[in-house]
């Protein structure tokens, strides 16, 4: 819910200002801008309503999975990164990593932080998991600017940053540099599940997907 909300307003004119996504046309194109702008506080308020009235997890699980997402998709995450986003600079390597691990990481992060959560995983276990999302998180980023550049008849993602001039990984590294870059920050993530106890085969290849596809 919440992710989907973030992408409706990410394209809004006042944000990303994107005609389409996923080769179709936004949802502000579809309706209007204020139904759009609706429909996207319905999905971020229903997100937290859901979780509070879940019947599968205990009171205390609940608060902590309420605090988990609200923390990851605030400020200190999604929000934060999306607002470093619309300052409309130039950004630098060690800057467009961190807006990265905070509006796209941090959601990842807090998925698998919530199902270590529900598993009942204590800190120790939970900080390398963290660690791991965000780094797979930041991958995933790094071959989305390079699809929009070797494979832009797949129409994937969007167009605004390229529109806007922004700088990209592509901008920064080349198309050879940021597969380098992309490759090195996956096993940085794999490297992270190392240091957790059990079988952590099904993340590993869902980080591994992320940075293979072509799609």
């Amino acid at each position: 819910m919440i992710h989907t909300y973030s992408l409706i307003h990410d394209d809004l004119p006042a944000m990303d200002n994107d005609d389409l996504r996923r080769g179709k046309p936004t949802l502000h194109k579809v309706f209007d801008e204020g139904q759009a702008i609706l429909a996207g506080d319905l999905l971020l308020t229903e997100a937290f309503r859901y979780l509070s009235e879940c019947s599968l997890y205990t009171a205390e699980e609940k608060v902590r999975l309420i605090q988990t997402l609200s923390t990851r998709s605030g400020g200190q995450g999604m929000i934060g990164g999306q607002a470093i986003d619309l300052l409309g600079i130039e950004l630098s390597q060690e800057a467009l990593d961190r807006l990265h691990s905070l509006k796209t990481g941090a959601l990842m992060a807090a998925a698998v932080e919530m199902g270590a959560i529900v598993a009942g995983a204590d800190s120790q276990t939970t900080a390398p998991l963290s660690r791991f999302a965000l780094k797979a998180g930041l991958a995933f980023q790094i071959i989305d600017d390079l699809l929009d550049v070797t494979h832009p008849e797949n129409k994937h993602g969007k167009d605004s940053d390229s529109k806007n001039d922004k700088n990209t990984y592509v901008t920064l590294l080349g198309t050879e540099g940021t597969q380098k870059m992309a490759a090195q920050v996956l096993q940085e993530a794999i490297k992270e599940l190392a240091a957790v106890p059990g079988d952590f085969a099904p993340l590993k290849a869902l980080a591994e997907t992320l940075v293979f596809r072509t799609t």
